[in-house]
C-alpha cells in the first residue's frame, strides 16, 4: 500500500528543500510529487480538480510505494476560495471522502507562518513569482487557512511547525526529521 508524506504551506517556506532532506536521509521514498493549481475557473477549475482528485487517490489506493507531496490536493482547500471561484464546499466534501479511508498511510507537515519568518531569514520572492497568491505579505492569511484546512481533516498523523520558533530552516528540518 501507498504512503505519503505530505508538506504543505505558504511559498518560501522550504517545502521543497525539506523534500528533498527527506528523500536523501530516509530510505525508501520513490518520488517527490507536486501539485499544483487547476487551470481555468469556474466550474472548469472545480472539473479539473475533483478528476485530478479522483485519479490520484485511485493510484495512491493501487500502488504501493512511499511518496513525499510536495503540495497536495489539500492545497485547493486553501488556494481555491482564496483565487478561483466555483463551489469549494464540493471539493472539500469529495476530499474528505477520498482521504477518510487511507488517512493512516498519510503523514501532514504543516508549515506555517505569521510573516516575520521572511524577515527573520533574510528569504527573498522567487523570481516567477507573479502571481498575487505568491507573495510573502500572503502568506500569514494562507498558513491560518492551512492550519484551518488541516484541522477540520482531522487527519490523525499531521505535525504542525510554527516557522517562527526557529533560526533556520536547517534546525526546523533537523526538527521535523526527529519526529
Amino acid at each position: 500500500m501507498k504512503k505519503a508524506v505530505i508538506i504543505e504551506g505558504p511559498d518560501n517556506l522550504g517545502k521543497t528543500t525539506l523534500a528533498r532532506l527527506l528523500i536523501e536521509e530516509i530510505d525508501g521514498f520513490s518520488s517527490i510529487v507536486h501539485c499544483g493549481p487547476p487551470e481555468g475557473d469556474g466550474d472548469q477549475a472545480l472539473n479539473l480538480q475533483l478528476r485530478y482528485l479522483k485519479e490520484t487517490m485511485a493510484a495512491f489506493r493501487k500502488e504501493s510505494v512511499l511518496e513525499i507531496w510536495d503540495r497536495s490536493v489539500i492545497g485547493e482547500c486553501v488556494y481555491g476560495p482564496m483565487y478561483r471561484e466555483y463551489n469549494h464546499e464540493r471539493y472539500e466534501t469529495h476530499l474528505m471522502k477520498e482521504l477518510a479511508d487511507v488517512q493512516s498511510r498519510l503523514f501532514v507537515i504543516v508549515l506555517y507562518t505569521n510573516g516575520d519568518v521572511y524577515t527573520q531569514m533574510k528569504i527573498k520572492a522567487k523570481g516567477d513569482e507573479l502571481e498575487p497568491y505568491q507573495t510573502q505579505t500572503a502568506a500569514p492569511k494562507i498558513a491560518i487557512r492551512f492550519v484551518d484546512v488541516l484541522t477540520k481533516l482531522n487527519l490523525k498523523h499531521t505535525l504542525y511547525i510554527n516557522c517562527e520558533n526557529y533560526e533556520s530552516f536547517d534546525l526546523r528540518n533537523r526538527y521535523i526529521m526527529k519526529r
